[in-house]
Protein backbone atom coordinates (compact mmCIF):
# COMPACT_ATOMS: atom_id res chain seq x y z
CA UNK A 1 0.00 0.00 0.00
CA UNK A 2 2.76 2.26 1.16
CA UNK A 3 4.27 2.02 -2.69
CA UNK A 4 0.88 2.84 -3.93
CA UNK A 5 0.64 6.23 -2.28
CA UNK A 6 4.53 7.25 -2.90
CA UNK A 7 3.43 7.10 -6.61
CA UNK A 8 0.43 9.73 -6.14
CA UNK A 9 2.90 11.70 -3.89
CA UNK A 10 1.19 14.87 -4.93
CA UNK A 11 -1.92 13.48 -6.51
CA UNK A 12 -3.84 14.07 -2.74
CA UNK A 13 -7.17 11.77 -3.17
CA UNK A 14 -9.48 14.41 -1.28
CA UNK A 15 -12.27 15.50 -2.89
CA UNK A 16 -13.53 18.94 -1.19
CA UNK A 17 -14.91 22.15 -2.66
CA UNK A 18 -12.06 24.92 -2.28
CA UNK A 19 -12.82 27.95 -3.55
CA UNK A 20 -9.74 30.05 -5.37
CA UNK A 21 -8.49 33.47 -4.34
CA UNK A 22 -10.00 36.50 -5.99
CA UNK A 23 -8.37 36.85 -9.44
CA UNK A 24 -4.64 37.94 -10.51
CA UNK A 25 -3.87 36.32 -13.77
CA UNK A 26 -0.91 35.15 -14.36
CA UNK A 27 1.35 34.52 -17.82
CA UNK A 28 3.31 32.04 -17.93
CA UNK A 29 6.26 30.11 -20.31
CA UNK A 30 7.33 26.64 -19.49
CA UNK A 31 10.46 25.26 -21.38
CA UNK A 32 11.90 21.60 -20.65
CA UNK A 33 14.28 19.31 -21.91
CA UNK A 34 13.85 15.61 -21.73
CA UNK A 35 17.33 13.90 -20.70
CA UNK A 36 16.02 10.56 -21.58
CA UNK A 37 14.83 8.24 -25.33
CA UNK A 38 12.39 11.31 -25.48
CA UNK A 39 8.10 10.48 -26.15
CA UNK A 40 6.37 12.72 -28.72
CA UNK A 41 4.40 14.48 -26.67
CA UNK A 42 3.55 15.27 -23.37
CA UNK A 43 -0.24 15.86 -22.31
CA UNK A 44 -0.54 19.05 -20.12
CA UNK A 45 -3.23 20.34 -17.93
CA UNK A 46 -4.07 23.15 -15.81
CA UNK A 47 -6.85 25.67 -14.73
CA UNK A 48 -9.66 23.74 -16.71
CA UNK A 49 -7.70 23.99 -20.14
CA UNK A 50 -5.78 20.78 -21.56
CA UNK A 51 -3.82 20.95 -24.75
CA UNK A 52 -0.88 18.16 -26.28
CA UNK A 53 2.62 19.73 -26.63
CA UNK A 54 4.97 18.15 -29.45
CA UNK A 55 8.37 17.47 -27.95
CA UNK A 56 11.25 18.21 -31.09
CA UNK A 57 14.26 15.17 -31.54
CA UNK A 58 16.42 16.72 -29.31
CA UNK A 59 14.25 16.06 -26.63
CA UNK A 60 13.37 19.72 -26.20
CA UNK A 61 9.57 21.10 -25.54
CA UNK A 62 8.04 24.51 -24.44
CA UNK A 63 4.56 25.58 -22.96
CA UNK A 64 2.95 28.81 -22.56
CA UNK A 65 -0.82 30.51 -21.63
CA UNK A 66 -2.32 32.65 -18.90
CA UNK A 67 -4.27 31.51 -16.10
CA UNK A 68 -6.64 32.95 -13.53
CA UNK A 69 -4.91 32.41 -10.76
CA UNK A 70 -0.97 30.82 -9.94
CA UNK A 71 -2.47 27.05 -9.94
CA UNK A 72 -1.19 23.59 -10.42
CA UNK A 73 -0.40 22.08 -13.71
CA UNK A 74 -0.18 18.12 -14.33
CA UNK A 75 1.51 16.69 -17.12
CA UNK A 76 2.23 13.39 -18.47
CA UNK A 77 4.83 11.97 -20.25
CA UNK A 78 3.74 9.44 -21.73
CA UNK A 79 1.39 6.21 -22.02
CA UNK A 80 1.81 4.62 -18.41
CA UNK A 81 3.55 7.33 -16.95
CA UNK A 82 2.55 9.08 -13.54
CA UNK A 83 1.33 12.30 -13.68
CA UNK A 84 3.68 15.21 -12.80
CA UNK A 85 2.69 18.55 -11.21
CA UNK A 86 4.42 21.73 -11.36
CA UNK A 87 3.47 25.21 -9.97
CA UNK A 88 2.81 28.03 -12.33
CA UNK A 89 3.35 31.39 -11.40
CA UNK A 90 4.18 34.40 -13.57
CA UNK A 91 7.65 34.21 -15.35
CA UNK A 92 9.17 32.08 -17.23
CA UNK A 93 9.97 28.45 -15.91
CA UNK A 94 12.86 25.96 -17.04
CA UNK A 95 12.51 22.20 -16.07
CA UNK A 96 14.59 18.90 -16.48
CA UNK A 97 13.19 15.51 -16.86
CA UNK A 98 14.59 11.83 -16.54
CA UNK A 99 14.04 8.73 -16.05
CA UNK A 100 13.95 7.31 -12.57
CA UNK A 101 13.74 3.66 -11.15
CA UNK A 102 10.50 3.40 -9.77
CA UNK A 103 10.07 2.42 -5.53
CA UNK A 104 8.42 -0.93 -4.86
CA UNK A 105 8.53 -4.17 -6.87
CA UNK A 106 8.61 -3.40 -10.55
CA UNK A 107 11.56 -0.97 -10.31
CA UNK A 108 10.71 0.29 -13.54
CA UNK A 109 11.68 3.50 -15.09
CA UNK A 110 9.20 6.37 -15.56
CA UNK A 111 9.90 10.04 -16.91
CA UNK A 112 9.67 12.47 -13.43
CA UNK A 113 10.64 16.57 -13.59
CA UNK A 114 14.25 16.55 -12.02
CA UNK A 115 14.72 20.47 -11.87
CA UNK A 116 13.16 23.52 -11.48
CA UNK A 117 13.87 26.91 -11.93
CA UNK A 118 12.01 30.02 -12.74
CA UNK A 119 9.54 31.76 -9.99
CA UNK A 120 10.92 31.52 -6.50
CA UNK A 121 7.13 30.15 -5.61
CA UNK A 122 7.83 27.48 -8.18
CA UNK A 123 10.82 25.89 -7.37
CA UNK A 124 9.55 26.27 -3.45
CA UNK A 125 6.70 23.75 -4.73
CA UNK A 126 9.19 21.55 -6.62
CA UNK A 127 11.94 21.62 -3.64
CA UNK A 128 9.60 20.74 -0.35
CA UNK A 129 7.67 18.37 -2.69
CA UNK A 130 11.09 16.19 -3.11
CA UNK A 131 11.80 16.47 0.10
CA UNK A 132 8.56 14.95 1.04
CA UNK A 133 8.95 11.93 -1.71
CA UNK A 134 12.00 11.24 0.29
CA UNK A 135 10.60 11.53 3.40
CA UNK A 136 7.51 9.09 2.36
CA UNK A 137 9.89 6.86 1.09
CA UNK A 138 11.33 6.27 4.98
CA UNK A 139 8.22 6.22 6.84
CA UNK A 140 4.75 4.91 6.17
CA UNK A 141 2.87 7.12 7.92
CA UNK A 142 3.85 10.81 7.72
CA UNK A 143 1.69 12.15 10.83
CA UNK A 144 3.85 9.27 13.35
CA UNK A 145 5.15 11.85 16.24
CA UNK A 146 8.15 9.90 15.71
CA UNK A 147 8.58 11.69 12.31
CA UNK A 148 8.70 14.92 13.61
CA UNK A 149 12.80 14.01 14.76
CA UNK A 150 13.20 13.06 11.26
CA UNK A 151 15.96 15.43 9.61
CA UNK A 152 14.32 15.64 6.43
CA UNK A 153 11.32 16.34 7.89
CA UNK A 154 12.76 19.79 9.90
CA UNK A 155 13.99 20.34 7.00
CA UNK A 156 10.55 19.97 5.45
CA UNK A 157 8.73 22.27 8.00
CA UNK A 158 11.52 24.89 8.04
CA UNK A 159 10.67 25.39 4.56
CA UNK A 160 6.95 25.41 4.95
CA UNK A 161 7.37 28.00 7.72
CA UNK A 162 9.86 30.30 5.44
CA UNK A 163 7.26 30.07 2.62
CA UNK A 164 4.31 30.69 4.43
CA UNK A 165 5.93 33.89 6.67
CA UNK A 166 6.55 35.49 3.05
CA UNK A 167 3.72 34.57 1.10
CA UNK A 168 0.75 34.93 3.93
CA UNK A 169 -1.42 35.38 1.06
CA UNK A 170 -0.94 32.23 -1.06
CA UNK A 171 -3.10 29.53 -1.73
CA UNK A 172 -0.19 27.53 -1.77
CA UNK A 173 0.90 27.79 1.77
CA UNK A 174 -2.80 27.24 2.72
CA UNK A 175 -2.11 23.89 0.59
CA UNK A 176 1.57 23.33 2.36
CA UNK A 177 0.22 23.70 5.49
CA UNK A 178 -2.22 21.31 4.81
CA UNK A 179 -0.86 18.73 3.37
CA UNK A 180 1.96 17.87 4.63
CA UNK A 181 1.72 15.71 7.77
CA UNK A 182 1.54 18.26 10.14
CA UNK A 183 -0.42 17.97 13.57
CA UNK A 184 -2.99 20.79 14.16
CA UNK A 185 -0.35 22.36 16.98
CA UNK A 186 2.00 23.03 14.01
CA UNK A 187 -0.80 23.81 11.96
CA UNK A 188 -2.13 26.31 13.98
CA UNK A 189 0.76 28.09 14.86
CA UNK A 190 1.39 28.49 10.43
CA UNK A 191 -1.88 29.22 10.43
CA UNK A 192 -1.62 32.28 12.70
CA UNK A 193 0.97 33.47 10.31
CA UNK A 194 -2.06 33.59 7.43
CA UNK A 195 -3.65 37.01 6.10
CA UNK A 196 -6.91 35.78 7.27
CA UNK A 197 -8.33 38.79 4.62
CA UNK A 198 -6.75 36.71 1.89
CA UNK A 199 -8.57 33.36 0.63
CA UNK A 200 -11.20 33.49 2.49
CA UNK A 201 -12.73 30.18 1.80
CA UNK A 202 -9.63 28.34 2.18
CA UNK A 203 -9.12 29.44 5.42
CA UNK A 204 -12.24 28.71 6.31
CA UNK A 205 -11.55 25.05 5.20
CA UNK A 206 -8.19 25.20 6.45
CA UNK A 207 -9.53 26.11 9.99
CA UNK A 208 -12.28 23.25 9.92
CA UNK A 209 -9.35 21.00 8.89
CA UNK A 210 -7.51 22.31 12.35
CA UNK A 211 -10.80 21.81 14.51
CA UNK A 212 -11.55 18.22 13.34
CA UNK A 213 -7.91 17.15 14.17
CA UNK A 214 -8.12 18.34 17.51
CA UNK A 215 -11.57 16.93 17.94
CA UNK A 216 -9.98 13.46 16.73
CA UNK A 217 -6.21 13.74 18.49
CA UNK A 218 -4.89 10.42 19.12
CA UNK A 219 -5.97 9.22 22.61
CA UNK A 220 -9.08 10.82 22.31
CA UNK A 221 -12.24 9.00 22.41
CA UNK A 222 -15.38 8.22 19.69
CA UNK A 223 -18.95 7.48 21.55
CA UNK A 224 -21.08 5.54 20.70
CA UNK A 225 -23.43 6.20 17.42
CA UNK A 226 -26.28 4.75 14.99
CA UNK A 227 -27.05 4.47 11.86
CA UNK A 228 -28.81 2.75 9.06
CA UNK A 229 -26.99 -0.05 6.91
CA UNK A 230 -28.83 -0.71 3.49
CA UNK A 231 -31.49 -2.93 4.67
CA UNK A 232 -32.83 -0.54 7.61
CA UNK A 233 -31.61 -2.31 10.21
CA UNK A 234 -30.40 0.13 12.71
CA UNK A 235 -26.11 -0.39 13.60
CA UNK A 236 -24.50 0.41 16.69
CA UNK A 237 -20.81 1.09 17.31
CA UNK A 238 -20.78 -0.53 20.63
CA UNK A 239 -22.25 -3.97 19.20
CA UNK A 240 -18.76 -4.24 17.82
CA UNK A 241 -16.50 -6.26 20.23
CA UNK A 242 -13.63 -6.08 18.27
CA UNK A 243 -9.97 -5.10 19.12
CA UNK A 244 -10.06 -2.42 16.50
CA UNK A 245 -12.20 -1.11 14.72
CA UNK A 246 -11.80 1.19 11.61
CA UNK A 247 -14.26 3.46 10.37
CA UNK A 248 -14.17 3.93 6.53
CA UNK A 249 -15.54 7.74 5.37
CA UNK A 250 -16.15 7.35 1.81
CA UNK A 251 -18.95 7.90 -0.88
CA UNK A 252 -20.03 5.81 -4.27
CA UNK A 253 -19.32 9.04 -6.21
CA UNK A 254 -15.74 9.30 -4.76
CA UNK A 255 -12.90 7.72 -7.11
CA UNK A 256 -10.02 7.88 -4.93
CA UNK A 257 -12.19 6.14 -2.29
CA UNK A 258 -13.28 3.46 -4.44
CA UNK A 259 -9.57 2.99 -5.77
CA UNK A 260 -9.11 2.24 -2.08
CA UNK A 261 -11.22 -0.13 -1.22
CA UNK A 262 -9.08 -3.45 -2.76
CA UNK A 263 -6.56 -1.93 -0.37
CA UNK A 264 -9.18 -2.13 2.57
CA UNK A 265 -10.25 -5.49 1.52
CA UNK A 266 -7.10 -7.15 1.85
CA UNK A 267 -6.35 -5.60 5.24
CA UNK A 268 -9.44 -6.75 6.14
CA UNK A 269 -9.01 -10.58 5.08
CA UNK A 270 -5.67 -10.30 6.59
CA UNK A 271 -6.28 -9.04 9.68
CA UNK A 272 -9.85 -9.42 10.92
CA UNK A 273 -9.66 -13.37 12.81
CA UNK A 274 -6.59 -10.98 14.49
CA UNK A 275 -9.53 -8.56 15.95
CA UNK A 276 -10.21 -5.77 13.20
CA UNK A 277 -13.78 -4.62 12.06
CA UNK A 278 -13.64 -2.06 9.61
CA UNK A 279 -17.14 -0.12 9.27
CA UNK A 280 -17.79 2.11 5.76
CA UNK A 281 -19.41 5.55 6.36
CA UNK A 282 -21.36 6.52 3.01
CA UNK A 283 -21.29 10.09 2.26
CA UNK A 284 -23.60 9.39 -0.37
CA UNK A 285 -27.29 11.22 -0.69
CA UNK A 286 -28.83 8.68 -3.25
CA UNK A 287 -29.64 5.56 -1.99
CA UNK A 288 -29.64 3.20 -4.83
CA UNK A 289 -26.10 4.89 -5.83
CA UNK A 290 -24.64 3.71 -2.67
CA UNK A 291 -25.80 0.24 -2.67
CA UNK A 292 -24.72 -0.05 -6.46
CA UNK A 293 -21.62 0.76 -4.93
CA UNK A 294 -21.34 -1.81 -2.26
CA UNK A 295 -22.15 -4.32 -4.67
CA UNK A 296 -19.16 -3.65 -6.93
CA UNK A 297 -16.63 -3.32 -4.47
CA UNK A 298 -17.95 -6.41 -2.66
CA UNK A 299 -16.75 -5.19 0.62
CA UNK A 300 -17.25 -7.93 3.93
CA UNK A 301 -17.74 -5.26 6.50
CA UNK A 302 -20.20 -3.28 7.74
CA UNK A 303 -21.88 -0.41 5.65
CA UNK A 304 -24.03 2.14 7.06
CA UNK A 305 -25.09 5.81 5.53
CA UNK A 306 -27.81 8.35 6.63
CA UNK A 307 -27.73 9.63 3.16
CA UNK A 308 -27.00 13.45 4.11
CA UNK A 309 -23.79 13.72 2.35
CA UNK A 310 -21.44 16.14 4.13
CA UNK A 311 -24.40 17.18 6.31
CA UNK A 312 -23.85 13.47 7.85
CA UNK A 313 -24.38 13.37 11.60
CA UNK A 314 -20.88 11.86 11.88
CA UNK A 315 -19.37 14.16 9.32
CA UNK A 316 -20.97 17.14 11.24
CA UNK A 317 -20.04 16.34 14.70
CA UNK A 318 -15.94 15.52 13.11
CA UNK A 319 -15.90 18.02 10.78
CA UNK A 320 -14.99 15.68 7.72
CA UNK A 321 -15.01 17.84 4.92
CA UNK A 322 -12.95 15.79 2.75
CA UNK A 323 -13.13 12.33 1.77
CA UNK A 324 -11.34 9.16 1.37
CA UNK A 325 -11.05 9.84 5.42
CA UNK A 326 -10.50 7.19 8.15
CA UNK A 327 -10.39 6.75 11.90
CA UNK A 328 -8.81 3.85 13.81
CA UNK A 329 -10.00 3.23 17.33
CA UNK A 330 -9.08 0.64 19.99
CA UNK A 331 -11.68 -1.70 22.30
CA UNK A 332 -12.10 0.98 23.93
CA UNK A 333 -13.03 3.30 21.45
CA UNK A 334 -9.91 5.23 22.32
CA UNK A 335 -8.38 7.17 18.87
CA UNK A 336 -5.03 5.51 17.73
CA UNK A 337 -4.73 6.92 14.20
CA UNK A 338 -6.72 9.29 11.69
CA UNK A 339 -5.38 10.07 8.08
CA UNK A 340 -6.47 10.48 4.30
CA UNK A 341 -6.12 8.10 1.62
CA UNK A 342 -3.40 5.70 2.77
CA UNK A 343 -4.75 2.61 4.81
CA UNK A 344 -2.59 2.53 8.05
CA UNK A 345 -1.09 -0.95 7.06
CA UNK A 346 2.27 -0.59 9.36
CA UNK A 347 0.36 0.39 12.17
CA UNK A 348 -1.86 -2.37 12.03
CA UNK A 349 1.43 -4.68 11.11
CA UNK A 350 2.12 -3.64 15.32
CA UNK A 351 -1.10 -3.81 16.82
CA UNK A 352 -1.70 -7.01 15.24
CA UNK A 353 1.40 -9.04 14.55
Amino acid sequence: MKNIAMKKYFLICLIAVITTSLPAQINFTVTGKIIADTTNEIFVSYDGQKSIVQILKNGSFSFSGKAKNPCIATIVFGKDEEEQQLWLDSGRMEITVEKVVEQGISSKQLFEITSVKGPETSESYFKINKLRRELYTKVDYIGDPAVRNDSVYKRIFSMVDHFVTKYPCSNLSIDFIRLFGLNFKEKEMLFNKLDTSCNTNNIEFLSTEIEREKILAPGNMINDFSMAKPDGAVFHLNQLQSNYVLLEFWSSWCAPCRTMRPGLSGLYKKYHEKGLEIVGISLDENKVDWIKAIEKDNVPWVEISDLKGFKSTLAFKYKINAIPYWILIDKNRKIIQTGFWTVPEQTLQKLMP
